[in-house]
């Protein structure tokens, strides 16, 4: 049997705690829903995002925050 069948498989999507290093002024969460939450810290209005996955939050959270001056 090839080796990569029984294998476990890798993924690339990163964790929260990826996330909470990549973005430091950001805190990140999992809500009841089970999905991905991230909210800017100290932001005013506060500004919370949520994401089908991690990858998709860090998608958001780097979309947000290129629309930022």
């Amino acid at each position: 049997m090839d080796p990569s069948q029984t294998s476990p498989a890798v993924s690339d999507e990163p964790t929260l705690d990826d996330l909470a290093r990549q973005h430091p002024r950001w805190e990140f969460f999992t809500g009841t829903n089970f999905r991905p939450y991230g909210r800017l810290k100290l932001s005013s209005p506060p500004v919370v995002l949520m994401g089908e996955d991690t990858m998709d939050l860090r998608d958001q959270i780097n979309g947000y925050l290129g629309r930022q001056p």
